[in-house]
C-alpha cells in the first residue's frame, strides 16, 4: 500500500475518534456525573435499547464506548509516529465500531 495513502487514512481516524469520544463522554457526563436525566427516556418503556432501563446501565454503556473510542484515537496518534499499523486498518477499526455502536443502539 502507499505509505501517503496509508498515513491520509489513519489522519482521517484520528478526528472521526476524536468526535465519538467527545460524543460519548459528554454523554456519559451528563448522565453519571450532572444526573440530568429528564430528557431520557429511561425505565426501558417504548422503543428503546435495553440499555436504558437505567442510567447506570446507560452510563456504562456509553463510557464504554467513549473509553474504546478514546483508545482508538490513541493509537492513531501513536501509529502517526510509529507507523506499526496500517492506515487502512485504523479506519476499518474506527469505523467498525461506530457500526457497532448503531448496530448496538437498534438491538432489542
Amino acid at each position: 500500500m502507499n505509505k501517503e495513502l496509508a498515513k491520509f487514512l489513519n489522519i482521517v481516524s484520528i478526528p472521526v475518534n476524536a468526535i465519538f469520544t467527545f460524543i460519548n463522554f459528554s454523554e456519559f457526563y451528563i448522565v453519571a456525573i450532572k444526573k440530568d436525566i429528564a430528557e431520557y427516556p429511561f425505565g426501558g418503556s417504548g422503543p428503546t435499547p435495553y440499555y436504558y432501563k437505567t442510567p447506570e446501565l446507560y452510563s456504562l454503556v456509553i463510557g464504554s464506548y467513549a473509553t474504546i473510542f478514546l483508545l482508538l484515537f490513541l493509537l492513531g496518534v501513536w501509529n502517526l509516529k510509529s507507523r506499526k499499523i496500517h492506515g487502512h486498518l485504523m479506519l476499518m477499526l474506527s469505523l467498525g465500531l461506530i457500526f457497532v455502536q448503531i448496530f448496538h443502539g437498534l438491538s432489542d
